[in-house]
């Protein structure tokens, strides 16, 4: 599982989204979708941000108007990536010591490809398990 790539375990499609996109409308697919986090691009498909369902509890404490706010202002705006030809291990260690459960996956070029969380790794840990592998 250590050297297992990225690509074999993340999700995809992912939803993505652009920062001037309403948050009323994202969590309405997010909840559709049964999904905990978003990749907000720019117009080349590059990773801006991240808007998870963390994001959402906080603007729901703040009590936010969610058809007047955008993506933008409560997304996360310092995001990590990973590419998809990287190791399993790598992402794990990413996630773990920055304190995150999704990484966005991408190419060489920067283009978002996937995401990788948590959950992920954990089924892809099981199913190696299951087979007979060692995680």
């Amino acid at each position: 599982m250590d050297d297992t790539p990225v690509g074999e375990l993340m999700t995809e499609p992912v939803l993505t989204v652009n920062p001037e996109d309403r948050i009323d409308e994202v969590g309405e697919a997010m909840l559709h979708q049964s999904i905990k986090s978003v990749v907000v691009i720019d117009s080349e498909c590059r990773p801006q941000g991240i808007l998870t369902s963390t994001d959402f509890i906080e603007i729901a404490t703040k009590r936010a108007d969610v058809t007047e706010s955008t993506v933008e202002e409560w997304m996360t705006a310092r995001t990590l990536t990973v590419e998809s030809d990287a190791s399993v291990r790598r992402a794990t260690d990413e996630m773990l010591s920055n304190g995150i459960s999704h990484l966005p996956v991408v190419e060489a070029d920067g283009g978002v490809v996937g995401i990788l969380s948590m959950t992920d790794i954990v089924s892809g840990s099981v199913e190696s398990v299951e087979a007979g592998g060692v995680a």
